[in-house]
């Protein structure tokens, strides 16, 4: 029979060798230490191929937090309920602002008739009064956006990204914005037909194409007129549905986290 001394000799060697006993003799370590020094030592927690780690249970502690990293990536419910909340804020907060520095306005909302009227003719169309105040409440809404989600969630968030599908994959993707620029700037807009352009696109962290939810912003005028979603044309590829609808379909895998946005609320 193999004697204790025997037994002992190549486990002390062998914890020797990964540093987990140091300068003191195994008879001496005590568990505290020996997970102290292990904690030092990466050879202590992982394992090659076919071998347990010395500390099985700090191993699968190590995983956990892993797993845990991995999914702090993505917003939780809190989180999402307070972007959702900043986005209102700036809604209001834009709309506010342009009808307070408009000179005819002067802080109150426009009537019916005043968001009728057409100011002006641009790219052979008329532009409305709605249109025009719409446009600049959007504009101050996007520089508001930019500062507070940029300050709370600055990895989660993209402003007025444009989504392609990948015919190859199936997979909708964030095209680069100065791939866009160029080919809007080369009069090459039929490359875009088909792309989705939400406002705002919560994601996880650094990656635009893992989307948590998507809202759009709205200013209706008057601003009692029920926000509604941009329904597509019928020489459109995604008609007969609505921007919504898409949306949720195509950017969310069918879940319902998209959401019209507008001065009073989400919706």
């Amino acid at each position: 029979m193999a004697t204790r001394a025997h037994l002992w000799g190549p486990l002390a060697l062998s914890l020797l060798g990964t540093g987990c006993l140091g300068h003191r003799g195994l008879s001496v370590q005590t568990t505290d230490s020996a997970t102290s020094v292990c904690l030092r030592t990466p050879a202590c927690v992982t394992r090659a191929p076919g071998e347990e780690a010395l500390l099985p249970w700090l191993s699968r502690t190590a995983e956990a937090a892993r797993t845990a990293t991995a999914v702090m990536r993505l917003l939780d419910a809190a989180q999402l309920a307070r972007v959702q909340e900043l986005v209102v804020q700036c809604a209001k907060r834009a709309s506010d602002a342009v009808d307070q520095s408009d000179d005819v306005l002067r802080g109150r909302s426009p009537d019916r008739e005043e968001c009728q009227r057409v100011v002006r003719r641009e790219n052979g169309r008329d532009v409305t009064r709605a249109m025009d105040l719409g446009n600049k409440k959007h504009a101050a809404a996007m520089d508001c956006l930019r500062q507070q989600l940029g300050k709370y969630f600055p990895e989660h968030f993209s402003l007025e990204p444009r989504y392609q599908k990948d015919l190859d994959t199936g997979r909708w993707t964030r095209l680069d914005p100065e791939q866009v620029k160029e080919w809007v700037l080369l009069g090459m807009t039929g490359r875009l037909v088909g792309s989705l352009a939400p406002d705002v696109v919560v994601h996880e962290a650094g990656n635009p194409n893992k989307v948590q939810s998507v809202y759009d912003l709205k200013f209706p005028c008057p601003k009692d007129n029920q926000p509604q979603w941009g329904r597509y044309a019928s020489t459109h590829p995604h008609f007969p549905k609505n921007q919504g609808q898409v949306y949720r379909k195509e950017l969310l895998e069918g879940q319902p986290l998209v959401h019209l946005v507008t001065p009073k609320g989400s919706y």
